[in-house]
């Protein structure tokens, strides 16, 4: 008997998942000659991808990969990477808890660590791309430190745009729709001569966000993003080519969608509450959440200011409500990115290629969000809350040989990237600061508690017994050098042997200069020259200014290898043994001065190096005359010293170290079932949990790892009906995510429900047109689903971002050679 929702659409998804993959099994070993040889029949269009540095079918490598094409991407209404989030199985790709698209958090598999290519170049920093003019998006599930390095623990992501063409042609693409929904774009490609072709690219992406505040007219979380583009690509010679580009992206928007969810005011008579375990368990520091401080000085909980502690007023986001009381009208954040990136190719012969590659991606970004989501200055952040400066340079030389039974790839590697980030914030209870005699009867109300020593005085307010400003500024300048090698040779006829290997050293140093939380004459000043453009004000600021300097060398070896056998053109099974290297290695230094130091026993540290070891077995196969594709991978993963974070005193966080076990299994595939019907499918299911608490305080061992659905799946169906006048084609996409913890540590984590979205689109193609026009639609059934959430205990609210509504779209696009 199914009981609830979520077990019916499970009961659904799985058994037509099941249904297009295991019950093809056994019908497609007496699939019929003649019928994969048909000349009318339909068959799956074969993907490339580029996984191992080199072209090759996605079915012929031993990996788990998953690869969406452009047209494909268009087709199921995802024009960023995130909305690639939830389409592929056992990939998470959620929004920042502070600063939503700005900072994504990837998973793979429960794993963070993964890392973004674009064109071969990692792109880091600033907003997640926007998918314009994307030949495909490839998706590298599991470890790949060999090839890819760059700490890629979790998975890698690769985009591939469309280079330039040698004929003319221009294609614009318009879309119009809810929420003033503007997006223009267009690629223009023009071959100056026979050698050198140039393509423009454009796109201005704009829509109005969909959270509304009672208290000022802003709508939070909007959209308003500019690309700009340009591609060169010089082919001298048959057997040599350079491609250059440089792009200018700007993000803008009004701010994190933030709803609150609920509020769960522990006021414990008068007794301070049990909401901040900092060790072991145990309650060394607590914070009196602001309900239990506004009635502890007999603030009667309806009046104005004070009512927002009341379910009834406040927590709209647990009503299901796109609505929040915050009173900060100018939140929100902008940034600015280049990137330049050079790609040089050279075919020596008919088996050897060289290859090299360099780019430069650097920018700013700026973000002010009221974190709490209420009126009252609870979780504020002073302008700007946060800014970053990033600049990273990288080269990459090739060696690539395909020769009949031996293929590989040997190369160097090399980056450096200095970076700067400042933040300013007013964190607890700021409003109290407002009133020396409330802070002082609210610290009387709770004696002992961590109302003091938790933060100084603002200099504008003077010393209060509830100050909470504090200011930070921080560099961190890495440089990396990797050597790697990877190869395959054909033992016999279908056998197939893989082995790499790649050294990486990197030297990290971060260097902080942090306002002392216990009073202002310890705080920065003066500010660096370096970070004075950074924090507009923080000079007023008195104090010593002595940095806080941490160094750390990391060296890495990550082996990657595999066995593979062919047993049909058609069939492929393999076995992968993969080892990837993540951070850690990091000496902390504190202040054992730091009351809060002392009170958690703590002495300078180093974090330990992440490593996990990686065990899959794989089968690739296509039947019915290459129109069902079933690919099916198993894994299991052995992570030592996963680097998490814990608050063990509010609002300062500490890194640890804990070990954690991995296992799951990956389903997904393609089936052509006629010409003018096609179904894909996905299903993924995983077991992440920590095993052993390492260095950690609060973390309990069986406890599931971050953004880590058990189950995950996609189904999509594609039908294109032939006109007398042209093509109409509809398609509809579901995806399912279980529901999944925010974040480990135990202070601010909580559990995101479970959700599933459904797209849907109708195109029309008129017959020898130039132009097409379709009408789209997401979250059709208007699910309100979270993004990401945390809980804070200083005020008892759950926190969160709310996924966009239900909305629609008309889009026309024109080609013009």
């Amino acid at each position: 008997m199914i009981r609830n929702k979520k077990a019916l659409k499970h009961a659904v998804g799985g058994a037509i998942v099941a249904g297009l993959t295991v019950s093809a099994l056994p019908a497609a070993r007496a699939q019929d000659a003649a019928l994969r040889e048909a000349a009318d029949s339909p068959v799956i269009t074969e993907v490339f991808v580029t996984a191992r540095r080199r072209e090759e079918s996605l079915q012929d490598v031993p990996l788990s990969i998953a690869a969406i094409g452009g047209e494909d991407l268009e087709q199921r209404n995802v024009t960023d990477l995130r909305q690639v989030n939830g389409q592929i199985p056992n990939v998470v790709i959620a929004t920042s808890q502070f600063s939503g698209t700005v900072g994504s958090q990837f998973r793979m598999r429960g794993v963070p660590g993964v890392v973004v290519y674009q064109d071969g170049a990692p792109f880091e920093g600033g907003a997640l791309p926007n998918l314009t003019d994307i030949e495909r998006v490839e998706v590298l599930r599991g470890p790949q430190g060999t090839l890819f390095g760059r700490s890629a623990i979790g998975g890698a992501i690769q985009l591939v745009t469309r280079k330039p063409q040698d004929e003319f042609s221009l294609d614009m693409h318009t879309a119009f729709g809810s929420k003033n929904r503007v997006d223009v774009s267009g690629n223009l490609n023009v071959p100056i001569t026979d050698e050198l072709f140039v393509k423009l690219t454009a796109a201005s992406m704009e829509r109005d966000g969909y959270v509304s505040s009672t208290n000022v007219d802003t709508l939070f979380g909007s959209q308003d993003d500019k690309l700009g583009r340009l591609d060169v690509l010089w082919r001298p010679i048959k057997d040599f080519e350079v491609r250059a580009q440089y792009a200018r992206t700007e993000n803008k928007s009004s701010g994190v969608p933030y709803v609150n969810l609920n509020l769960l005011p522990v006021c414990n008579d008068g007794q301070a509450p049990a909401n901040w375990f900092s060790g072991d368990g145990v309650q060394i520091f607590f914070a009196p959440n602001a309900y239990c401080l506004y009635t502890s000085v007999d603030l009667d909980p309806s009046t104005p200011g004070v009512q927002a502690f009341n379910d009834e007023f406040h927590s709209y986001g647990a009503q299901q409500r796109y609505l929040n009381t915050i009173d900060t009208a100018d939140a929100g954040w902008r940034q600015t990115y280049d990137d330049v990136r050079v790609d040089m190719t050279w075919n020596l012969n008919s088996t050897m290629t060289v290859r090299a590659l360099g780019s430069r991606r650097w920018g700013t970004g700026h973000s002010y969000e009221d974190l709490d989501g209420t009126g009252l200055d609870l979780w504020v952040n002073q302008l700007p809350f946060f800014t970053e400066r990033s600049d990273l340079r990288t080269g990459e030389l090739q060696f690539i040989y395909s020769g009949s039974r031996l293929s590989g790839t040997t190369g160097v590697y090399w980056e450096k990237a200095p970076g700067a980030n400042g933040r300013r914030i007013n964190w607890i209870n700021n409003d109290l600061l407002q009133s020396p005699a409330l802070a002082a009867a609210a610290n009387a109300a709770y004696p002992g508690s961590a109302v003091n020593p938790l933060f100084g005085g603002h200099p504008e307010s003077g010393p209060q017994l509830l100050g909470n400003g504090f200011i930070g500024i921080s560099r961190t300048a890495t440089e990396q050098f990797a050597a790697f090698s990877e190869w395959t040779v054909e033992v016999t006829e279908g056998l197939r042997l893989t082995g790499g290997l790649r050294y990486t050293e990197q030297d990290t140093t971060e260097t902080s200069y942090k306002a002392n939380p216990f009073g202002g004459d310890q705080s920065l000043h003066p500010v660096p020259a370096l970070y004075q453009d950074l924090i507009p004000g923080a000079d007023y600021y008195a104090g010593t200014g002595v940095p806080e300097v941490d160094k750390s060398t990391v060296t890495q070896w990550t082996p990657r290898f595999s066995l593979q056998y062919e047993f049909t053109p058609q069939i492929m099974m393999y076995a992968t043994y993969s080892k990837g290297a993540g951070t850690g290695g990091t000496i902390v230094n504190v202040d054992e001065a730091d009351p809060q130091i002392i009170a958690l026993g703590l002495s300078d540290y180093q974090t330990l190096p992440e490593e996990v070891k990686n065990y899959e077995l794989g089968l690739r196969s296509e039947f019915f005359g290459n129109t069902l594709r079933f690919n099916a991978t198993v894994f299991y993963d052995e992570f030592t010293n996963l680097e998490l974070s814990e608050e063990l005193v509010p609002g300062r966080l500490f890194d640890a170290n804990a070990d954690a076990e991995i296992k799951g299994v990956e389903i997904e595939g393609v089936w052509q079932a006629t010409d003018a019907l096609a179904l894909n499918y996905g299903l993924g299911w995983i077991d992440a949990k920590y095993t052993d608490r390492g260095t950690t305080r609060n973390l309990e061992p069986g406890s599931a790892l971050a953004l880590a659905p058990e189950f995950s799946y996609a189904l999509g169906a594609q039908y294109g009906w032939k006109l007398t006048s042209g093509e109409l084609t509809l398609r509809g996409d579901y995806t399912w995510q279980d529901s999944q913890m925010s974040a480990v540590d135990r202070i601010t984590a909580y559990e995101i429900p479970d959700f599933g979205l459904l797209s849907a689109r109708l195109a029309y193609s008129p017959s020898g047109a130039n132009w097409d026009v379709a009408l789209s639609g997401t979250n059709l059934t208007g699910e309100y689903y979270i993004m990401s959430a945390f809980y804070q205990p200083q005020t008892t609210a759950v926190s969160a971002t709310v996924g966009r509504p239900r909305e629609v779209a008309l889009s026309f696009n024109v080609r013009f050679e």
